[in-house]
């Protein structure tokens, strides 16, 4: 589902829960039942609404920018130095015993 789509089953959800307290006519009060209709509306207005709502979230999501990946900081000695420091002690020990 796209963003349009999700803003409109958000904007429908809406106006379902809130229709009942606006129009109070179309869904006239049952002897039986009290207003099945207003509840009814109210109700399926809720599920609409959190689909519409849990759908645009998760596009804004998709959206959204990423964050740049960290690159990966190496601990250990490249080659090369490590093979001057190979040299530099092999030196240091010659040095020591002359």
């Amino acid at each position: 589902m796209n963003l349009p789509h999700a803003l409109g089953f958000f904007v429908l959800g809406l106006a379902m829960i809130v229709l009942p307290e606006l129009a109070p006519a179309l869904s006239t009060p049952n002897a039986v039942f009290g207003s099945v209709a207003a509840i009814w509306l109210q109700f399926m207005g809720m599920v609409i609404f959190l689909i519409g709502s849990g759908c645009t979230a998760t596009c804004l999501a998709a959206a959204w920018p990423k964050p740049a990946p960290r690159q990966k900081t190496s601990v250990a000695i490249p080659a090369h130095a490590r093979a001057e420091a190979d040299s530099t002690l092999a030196s240091t020990g010659n040095r020591a015993a002359i």
